[in-house]
């Protein structure tokens, strides 16, 4: 049986936007959060999971550049959020 991390990352926070990609003493969130969960000796595979949002395309670049599988769905059940167990059961 193969253990899938699954980190759901969206852009859309109101408190505090663009905070995936905010920079933390040189490395973004998403960095580090995808690092954490590669070092974990139970977990085989990390994915991202995200939007089809066009402001969620910064996530998507920045797995593509870092070899990280990310998944889009463009699943909402309330306007302006994002499904994020939604699309945790979709993948």
């Amino acid at each position: 049986m193969k253990t899938v991390a699954i980190i759901q990352a969206s852009m859309g926070s109101r408190r505090l936007p663009n905070k995936t990609m905010a920079d933390i003493c040189g490395k973004s969130m998403l960095a580090r959060v995808v690092e954490r969960a590669r070092r974990a000796r139970l977990v085989d595979e990390v994915i991202v999971a995200t939007t089809t949002r066009y402001d969620d395309d910064a996530i998507v670049f920045w797995c593509s550049a870092n070899g990280v599988p990310c998944y889009r769905c463009g699943v909402y059940l309330r306007p302006g959020k994002g499904d994020l167990p939604g699309r945790r059961n979709i993948i």
